[in-house]
């Protein structure tokens, strides 16, 4: 099948590699035990959601196949929360506005973010972000702005190619990366 629809097998193989990319990113012993993550549930969804907030848009910030990989990766992002929500046994009944719940909460924090990032005094407005979202305490929010503008500065680093190509192995592997 992939060589009836090579471009769309590319975008998806793609798409998969970042996803993968980003829940490792997300994933980061250090976020967890000194950026102020709190290990639950809601804890990896925003770990999830900031490191999303800042790979979606720089994806459809590039043009070309970006917008397309976005709308993957975002829908890979989902069907992981779907999943993740009913494996803890929420049901059926309740998952779709969970979904919506955290749909707003990473579009909400995305947008802050990227709007923090903008201004001129950013480590300032990200750790504020942060704490008003509740993702990090106040002791904390400052190291994991720093990490976010990091995280930032490498991503609009990167090529188109490296980028558009999914590889994981180098879009993620920033200094405190595991």
């Amino acid at each position: 099948m992939d060589r009836l629809f090579p471009k769309k097998a590319a975008i998806e193989g793609a798409a998969d590699r970042l996803y993968e990319g980003l829940v490792h990113a997300a994933r980061s012993t250090w976020l967890f035990t000194e950026g102020g993550f709190e290990d639950s549930f809601s804890g990896r969804f925003n770990a999830i959601a900031l490191h999303g907030g800042l790979l979606l848009p720089e994806l459809e910030r590039r043009g070309g196949r970006g917008p397309v990989l976005s709308r993957a990766v975002y829908t890979r992002i989902f069907d992981g929360l779907d999943a993740g929500l009913r494996e803890t046994g929420v049901g059926d009944a309740s998952i779709a506005r969970k979904v919506r719940k955290f749909g707003e909460s990473f579009f909400g924090l995305g947008n802050a973010i990227r709007d923090a990032l903008a201004a001129s005094d950013s480590r300032t407005g990200i750790a504020a972000v942060l704490e008003r979202n509740e993702v990090a305490a106040a002791d904390e929010a400052d190291k994991l702005a720093d990490y976010v503008i990091d995280f930032a500065q490498h991503l609009s680093s990167l090529s188109d190619e490296t980028l558009f190509d999914g590889d994981a192995g180098l879009v993620f592997m920033g200094k405190r990366a595991d």
